[in-house]
């Protein structure tokens, strides 16, 4: 029974050294070009966008440290003691090349500067291709507006015999459309060491999206496109 206890007290001492630890370890996710074959030096973009979608600036470099901060709150256990513990702060420092950025809330782009971010536009009158009467729609309606630029810009490329199997569609926190990213093998992984942000790795080039919505497209199911109705 001693040896049980003893072992319990052991496990209980371990594991609250280990949270202790934990509170001091933040951790930070570099990126870089000297990652990259030497004979082709890359260039990395941070794309800062407000939540309506629009890109306020861009800033490039070669090497960017991105680093989660942590901030101390307090409250009451189970048992009514007055503790303390660390939340991840929704600031993230960010040094590029060297040169310091801090943002809190904003949407961040980090991509491999040979992606290409396409926009999205609308045209006034929109036709209805499966109907030789067409269909005009209330362009100021902002689900609309949202709904035709993505299958508009889709059809428009095709057309064109442009392209690829999938597409990446990037929207803000808010839903706002900021770009389409196109290529024939997109998969994604969540980054464990930055809160709200998403590995997306098109045809082998990164793109880390922080504080954003996106939607992965098999490009086929366009022929099965519903049009909305007035």
């Amino acid at each position: 029974m001693k040896k049980y206890i003893s072992f319990i007290l052991l496990a209980a001492f371990l594991l609250s050294a280990i949270c202790l630890t934990g509170c001091d370890w933040i951790d930070s996710l570099t990126i870089s070009s000297d990652d990259e074959n030497e004979d082709v030096k890359l260039t990395f973009e941070a794309m800062l966008y407000d939540n309506q979608g629009n890109n306020y600036v861009t800033f490039k470099g070669n090497s960017f440290n991105i680093t989660p901060n942590k901030q101390k709150q307090w409250g009451y256990d189970t048992n009514g003691s007055w503790i303390s513990w660390y939340e991840t702060s929704s600031v993230v420092s960010i040094d590029i090349d060297g040169h310091p950025v801090d943002t809190c809330g904003s949407t961040v782009l980090f991509k491999d500067s040979r992606i290409e971010i396409k926009p999205l536009t609308v045209d006034i009158g929109i036709l209805d291709s499966s109907d030789e009467s067409g269909y005009t729609a209330n362009i100021n309606d902002s689900v609309l507006k949202n709904y035709f630029a993505l299958t508009n810009w889709w059809f428009d490329t095709h057309e064109k015999g442009q392209g690829k199997s999938r597409i990446i569609l990037i929207q803000s926190q808010d839903g706002y459309n900021i770009g389409v990213v196109e290529g024939a093998e997109v998969y994604w992984e969540v980054s464990e060491n930055l809160p709200k942000t998403t590995l997306l790795k098109i045809d082998d080039k990164p793109l880390y999206i922080h504080r954003c919505n996106f939607t992965i497209i098999d490009t086929a199911l366009f022929n099965n496109v519903v049009m909305p109705t007035e």
